[in-house]
């Protein structure tokens, strides 16, 4: 799914949302140290109004859902 976002020059910011049996070891959450300059922004679900708050800050990206505990896991465009 990385290599997929990462296939063409746009960046993007990804909101994770796990189902309530996730599993704790199984975490799609992981960012470059440079989160500003990195091409993928991951990132917990943190409700509507955070997450709106994530989603101004990072303006200038393609924002999708990622229902991580689905199967297969699950890529959207946010809304």
């Amino acid at each position: 799914m990385l290599k997929e976002l990462q296939a063409d020059e746009l960046r993007d910011l990804v909101i994770v949302t796990y189902g309530p049996d996730h599993d704790t070891l199984a975490e799609w959450v992981y960012n470059a140290a440079d989160i500003d300059a990195a091409t993928v922004v991951w990132a917990r679900d943190m409700g509507r109004e955070k997450n709106q708050e994530l989603i101004d800050y990072f303006k200038e990206r393609r924002v999708w859902g990622l229902f991580a505990d689905e199967v297969p896991p699950r890529l959207v465009p946010y809304k």
